[in-house]
């Protein structure tokens, strides 16, 4: 069964810490960008409860990224 929920304004709280955690596990790596997205990251949109994010890096940074 798939949960969706009311959109909840803890939600970008939540992303920014894990964008932290991400831009220190990946230190060294060039990274382009860590971005919130999915329906979390729409404000005022139901959801389902789980932040989804991305993290752009160059084709070349993949392996290091991984």
């Amino acid at each position: 069964m798939i949960e969706v929920v009311e959109y909840d304004p803890t939600w970008p709280v939540i992303f920014d810490e894990l964008r932290r955690r991400y831009a220190v596990a990946l230190a060294g790596v060039p990274v382009i960008a860590i971005e919130h997205v999915g329906s979390t990251a729409v404000p005022g949109l139901a959801a389902k409860p789980i932040i989804d994010v991305d993290i752009v890096v160059g084709r070349d940074e993949v392996d290091a990224a991984v």
